[in-house]
């Protein structure tokens, strides 16, 4: 048993055999390299039979923008098993779900610049790469950088201001769809391909407290998440 994000007193409270990723409390994977080994662990032989898991993150991020490579690897080999208040209990398949990601295209933000979302068949996701100029590397070594935020709107109008971890968005984070709970990330987990959800993203925007520590143009990468073969 493996337990996502982090409660991992529920392993020992009821005597499980506890399976962990390399990091075990996610919001601790904060650089690239952290956010792939536990993307290969759940790809690997190792990882554990069953995921109990929950959609929260610290700080005011959204899971999907903490550690996006991580979450592709979580959704590609688990399936729902079960759904209770507050949690998912997901199982190890043996057969990934999605193939390799089908490049769609590229576009360019700068800060605070409202970015189109384009409509793609299937699941979209998004990877900006967010670079820190001087100011922010100095930043980081002599303190930490300004925090990044990822501000949406959905088709119905809704608002949404979510913290990130800008290094790692570089590896792509899924944004069509865009779950904000755990019953709308539940279906992702499900063997049949996911219903177009009725309210979705249509523009991105980056804000930082401190744009300046940070290059101004952010390049942006397009895929699809295509079903693997035979799905």
């Amino acid at each position: 048993m493996d337990v996502q994000p982090w409660e991992t007193d529920i392993v020992q409270a009821n005597g499980w055999r506890w399976e962990p990723s390399p990091v075990f409390q996610s919001y601790a994977a904060y650089t690239p390299m952290l956010d792939r080994m536990n993307a290969e662990h759940l790809e690997g032989n190792r990882t554990a039979d069953f995921v109990l898991l929950n959609f929260s993150a610290i700080d005011g991020r959204h899971p999907f923008l903490e550690t996006p490579f991580s979450w592709r690897a979580l959704l590609d080999r688990y399936d729902l098993s079960l759904s209770a208040a507050g949690w998912l209990l997901l199982q190890h398949r043996s057969q990934r779900r999605y193939g390799p990601l089908a490049r769609l295209g590229d576009s360019t933000a700068h800060w605070d610049e409202d970015v189109p979302v384009p409509r793609a068949g299937g699941l979209l996701v998004m990877a900006p790469r967010i670079s820190p100029g001087l100011a922010g590397k100095v930043a980081s070594l002599l303190f930490r950088s300004s925090a990044v935020y990822v501000d949406a709107v959905f088709s119905s109008g809704e608002k949404v201001h979510c913290r990130c971890v800008p290094r790692n968005l570089g590896a792509g984070f899924l944004i069509y769809p865009f779950p904000m709970n755990l019953p709308e990330l539940a279906p992702l987990f499900l063997p049949d391909p996911y219903p177009a959800p009725p309210d979705h993203i249509i523009t991105v925007r980056f804000h930082a407290d401190k744009p300046g520590e940070f290059i101004p143009e952010i390049p942006i990468a397009w895929f699809v998440l295509p079903p693997a073969a035979g799905q």
